[in-house]
């Protein structure tokens, strides 16, 4: 029975991120909705919805062998709730916030060329 449930957590792919990302979206007023849509389409490039893009990380890391973000996906730590245990929340030196910034700042270089 383990092994039957633990192979089903192998095969989620992007429905999981795909799932949260519809939940998430059920949160949002459609004034923040119409704004995040604006972002993401501001330009040009082809795009179909929030939903099918949510996990465009997984797609650049197996699609283009991008595996610079490979840590991003998870952490096998436990995080307590517990008032009385304090939260176990990982350190990590290098995490999507600082690379999301090392991205858009290579963006902007004016000597950056494309793909």
């Amino acid at each position: 029975m383990l092994v039957l449930f633990a192979t089903f957590g192998l095969c989620w792919w992007a429905h999981a991120h795909m799932a949260i990302t519809e939940i998430a979206l059920g949160h949002l007023s459609s004034k923040k909705i119409n704004k995040l849509y604006e972002l993401i389409n501001r330009d040009g490039l082809p795009f179909q919805s929030v939903v099918d893009s949510s996990a465009w990380q997984d797609d650049l890391k197996d699609t283009y062998k991008f595996h610079a973000i490979g840590d991003w996906h998870f952490s096998d730590n436990p995080i307590y709730m517990n008032k009385t245990i304090p939260a176990i929340i990982p350190n990590p030196s290098y995490n999507v916030t600082s690379f999301l910034y090392d991205a858009l700042d290579t963006l902007n270089d004016p000597t950056t060329t494309s793909l």
